[in-house]
């Protein structure tokens, strides 16, 4: 099948974004933001959990395990983020055996998310309170993948 034969519109675009990038190849240009402020503040906590999950990669955390209590004082969640077997997982609630308890706001999660603050920003300014392993959540973060915008569409 080829693209003007396809039936529907995706498929007819897959297939010419295709052939254009076998005859052209890939012309990387301004990438677009994927991630607006009114898309992390539209998420709900369990949303934004498995956007999080999505973005950890798991090949690279192997065998390492975390368990972290993250409590949002300003919304009145909380909840256990754990990542075992290079999978990311959440539950409502706090656990007795954590790595650490994260303690920040909502909205400081948003910013943080959208890149206008880091985690050393957050704990110079009190914005948010960690009690335990500190390194163990920074060690965490440090395999969250970004995901290259222009990959190939026809080729591995």
């Amino acid at each position: 099948m080829t693209g003007y034969q396809a039936e529907s519109a995706s498929a007819r675009n897959f297939y010419l974004t295709g052939t254009k990038e076998l005859r052209e190849g890939i012309k990387a240009t301004v990438t677009p933001k994927t991630v607006s402020p009114d898309m992390i503040k539209g998420m709900t906590l369990p949303m934004f959990f498995d956007f999080l999950a999505i973005h950890l990669n798991g090949s690279k955390v192997g065998d390492h395990h975390y368990a972290f209590n993250l409590i949002f004082p300003d919304v009145g969640e909380k909840y256990t983020l754990t990542v075992k077997n290079g999978v990311m997982n959440y539950l409502p609630g706090t656990a007795e055996k954590v790595d650490s308890t994260i303690i920040l706001d909502r909205k400081t999660l948003d910013k943080v998310a959208l890149g206008e603050l880091t985690l050393d920003e957050l704990l110079e300014s009190g914005q948010a309170q960690i009690d335990g392993q500190k390194g163990k959540f920074k060690e965490m973060l440090s395999y969250m993948d970004n995901f290259y915008f222009w990959f190939p569409i026809s080729e591995p």
